[in-house]
């Protein structure tokens, strides 16, 4: 298949691009910063430069590859805060939107990666699929693409997976960055 990845150098979108590259995909890699992708390029990664705020840079790949999966975050500098939250909820709104209409308009399938943030807070009990979905300010913006992905996949036919992690750290991720010193 031919697939973009939004966020191909990021913690995710990396682990994504590596997956799909060992089953012999073709990958378009968005990336922001082609310097910092030009391993990726060398790989057989196909690079395709974008910012998430701009979706006339990105949104016409859609049309030539089978499907997207959406794995890129605004990257921010320091801890998280209310305006920085803001600021990468506002980013993956518009991303997500854009990806999702085009997906529409070209019949190809969406994959976006959602946080267990969407959740509520779950104390001692384990979070499902079936858990109640009231998230904290953290977790606002992915659930209410969960919900507009939903909506359009019900009332317009979206070919769309929601894939929630329940939490994704390790060396090179944003964990230690931004939720403690």
């Amino acid at each position: 298949m031919d697939v973009l990845v939004t966020g191909a150098t990021g913690f995710v979108g990396n682990a994504v691009v590596q997956a799909l590259l060992q089953r012999n995909h073709h990958v378009v890699g968005l990336v922001r910063n082609k310097q910092k992708a030009e391993a990726l390029g060398k790989e057989g990664v196909e690079l395709a430069i974008g910012d998430m705020l701009e979706p006339t840079s990105y949104a016409p790949i859609v049309e030539r590859v089978d499907g997207v999966i959406h794995a890129a975050q605004l990257s921010i500098p320091g801890r998280f805060s209310r305006s920085r939250v803001t600021e990468v909820q506002r980013a993956d709104h518009i991303m997500t939107q854009a990806l999702a209409q085009e997906c529409l308009k070209h019949d190809k399938k969406f994959i976006y990666t959602n946080g267990i943030f969407s959740y509520a807070p779950g104390g001692d009990q384990w979070i499902t699929e079936e858990s109640p979905m009231k998230p904290p300010f953290f977790g606002k913006g992915h659930y209410e693409m969960f919900n507009y992905l939903q909506q359009l996949h019900k009332e317009q036919g979206l070919k769309c997976i929601i894939l929630t992690a329940g939490f994704v750290y390790g060396a090179g991720g944003l964990f230690t960055r931004s939720f403690i010193e």
